[in-house]
């Protein structure tokens, strides 16, 4: 005879719908003490460079990088930036950049049983979610490399540091936080990993690239999201442009993948080459990138 917690061991992965399962909870005994569970990004004292300074490298990054990746949702990026980390009297562009985007999105959004605002709200009617540090420094680590006022080094012989220390911060928090799996780490970690296959460390980049991809299948982003709700909340779980987002996130995660796997001459991972089969790629209704 077998009781019910029994059962549940042997067979723990149980079935919650045709693309998502209910994994266990880790559970150790005796309890880890406090000090030993995954901190916040708030509980770690991480320095950002001055105002002036976020403000360059982010229009360096969407100048350079973000072609190339576009894996940000630009518009709602730099709204939520101005409201968390610039003053409102700055970045005047971006403002009347943003209400061109809401003004063009107004008769979508009035057809969406999403919340009316496509940027602020989610798709079951919370506030837009805030810009982690983690994502900024990736960001910043990058958008170094393109900075004019960076000098290079006299000898020639020495590697070029430029945004290094933007990616030290960023390796710091990310040993602390990817426990918990969210699109923002996703982004940081695509990111990191394209930083390093760039400058030649490939072994990281397909580390960070591998990692990535892990957490982007945690998050379903390999599935049609479309049609996803909130039953007992009500109205969709995603708005339009965080499904535009999902699907940019897993289309990077894929030339990534491709990117440095045929660089260092590995095979590309086999779940990531059945999952291209689903055809969840970047549309051409696809706007505010």
């Amino acid at each position: 005879m077998v009781c019910d917690q029994c059962v549940f061991l042997l067979n723990p992965f149980r079935i919650i719908c045709n693309s998502c399962r209910r994994f266990p909870k880790a559970r150790v005994w005796p309890p880890l003490p406090i000090s030993a569970h995954p901190k916040s990004e708030s509980d770690l004292a991480v320095t950002l460079p001055p105002k002036e300074v976020q403000e360059h490298l982010l229009d360096l990054y969407f100048t350079y990088v973000h072609p190339f990746l576009p894996i940000i949702h630009k518009q709602s990026f730099l709204e939520a930036f101005r409201e968390e980390y610039v003053p409102r009297n700055v970045i005047l562009e971006w403002s009347l950049s943003i209400s061109y985007f809401r003004r063009t999105h107004r008769h979508a959004a009035s057809h969406s049983d999403a919340s009316s605002d496509p940027l602020n709200a989610s798709g079951f009617g919370g506030r837009r979610r805030g810009i982690t540090s983690l994502l900024l420094l990736s960001m910043f680590s990058f958008a170094s490399r393109y900075d004019p006022n960076i000098s290079y080094p006299s000898d020639p012989s020495t590697m070029w540091s430029a945004g290094d220390e933007y990616l030290e911060s960023a390796k710091v928090l990310l040993n602390s936080t990817y426990a918990s799996s969210k699109p923002s780490t996703v982004q940081a970690l695509l990111l990191m990993g394209y930083r390093e296959g760039g400058i030649g460390d490939m072994s990281l980049a397909w580390t960070y690239i591998g990692m990535g991809i892990r957490m982007a299948q945690d998050l379903g982003m390999h599935r049609f999201a479309d049609g996803w709700k909130r039953g007992e909340l009500g109205g969709r779980l995603f708005t339009e442009w965080e499904l535009a987002e999902r699907r940019r996130i897993w289309f990077g995660c894929v030339v990534l993948e491709k990117f440095i796997s045929a660089i260092i001459g590995r095979s590309i991972s086999p779940f990531v080459e059945k999952a291209c089969s689903h055809r969840v790629v970047p549309r051409s209704t696809d706007h505010g990138f």
